[in-house]
């Protein structure tokens, strides 16, 4: 039943992904063969799907019951990463009133290069607000770093990084990596250094990353069950996604940052 199963679901996403490129590439007039073929292909699958279905009490239970729970881990963590990725950002000052309230404000400027991780660009990066409330200094030069990837398996070295100037002294800095790259945020730092005229990294120590590690938490007023129509995540799947976020691979690690060079500053967060 798994491999008929599986049969079935790999049409489906044939079936979309063809799809989307005729539409993508302007090939609407193929769509109508490719629904006839793909429909025909398709009910053949749900065929054999139906037939072996008879053996689901004889052991074909088993696979099903794994995948369900595979499924509910992932989408635990996708749900849980957008619902902590929009409660970071709610509780974070938009980044362009920040910068003018910056150019006012007489901060204390300290020499070195600072990189402040922030998975919205147009918000401030949590790091940074902590770094501010609680020292009250600013480095000479502040790069305001945002790593996306794309849908594709590599990204061309020409479109990878982006530099544009916030302020005196603050950069915010785009880099772009294919889902089958893995990302080396100091090369990066380095080249941005290098072509700003900052100062040359000349070992782990020439550059202190801030990253935010926020500590996950429900809130009191979840429900054990969420609502069919507001949708949102039960109690028991943020308790989940709080555990697998605690024991999640860290940034400093993920994206090749020297341990030495890394200071990570965590604050709670309700979900």
């Amino acid at each position: 039943m798994s491999v008929t199963a599986t049969m079935l679901v790999t049409t489906l996403l044939t079936t979309v992904v063809a799809a989307r490129w005729c539409l993508r590439h302007g090939r609407a007039a193929l769509l109508p063969p490719l629904l006839l073929l793909m429909g025909g292909i398709g009910a053949l699958d749900v065929l054999l799907v139906a037939a072996c279905s008879l053996k689901f009490v004889d052991g074909a239970w088993f696979p099903v019951v794994v995948a369900a729970v595979l499924f509910s881990f992932m989408s635990t963590w996708a749900r849980g990463s957008a619902a902590l990725q929009a409660a970071v950002c709610a509780e974070q000052p938009p980044l362009a009133p920040f910068l003018a309230w910056l150019a006012q404000e007489p901060i204390q400027r300290t020499p070195r290069v600072a990189v402040y991780a922030v998975a919205d660009a147009d918000v401030v990066p949590p790091a940074l607000t902590l770094n501010l409330r609680h020292y009250k200094v600013l480095h000479e030069a502040t790069l305001v770093l945002s790593v996306a990837f794309a849908d594709q398996p590599s990204v061309p070295d020409a479109e990878r990084l982006r530099v544009a100037p916030l302020a005196p002294g603050v950069w915010r800095v785009a880099l772009r990596y294919g889902f089958k790259e893995h990302p080396d945020v100091p090369a990066a730092v380095a080249r941005v250094c290098a072509e700003r005229g900052l100062a040359q990294p000349a070992g782990p120590d020439a550059v202190s990353y801030f990253l935010g590690r926020p500590l996950v938490a429900a809130r009191p007023d979840s429900r054990l069950v969420p609502s069919l129509l507001g949708g949102g995540m039960s109690l028991g799947s943020k308790w989940a996604f709080a555990a697998m976020h605690r024991n999640a691979r860290g940034a400093v690690d993920f994206y090749g940052i020297p341990r030495a060079s890394a200071v990570e500053l965590g604050a709670q967060v309700l979900i």
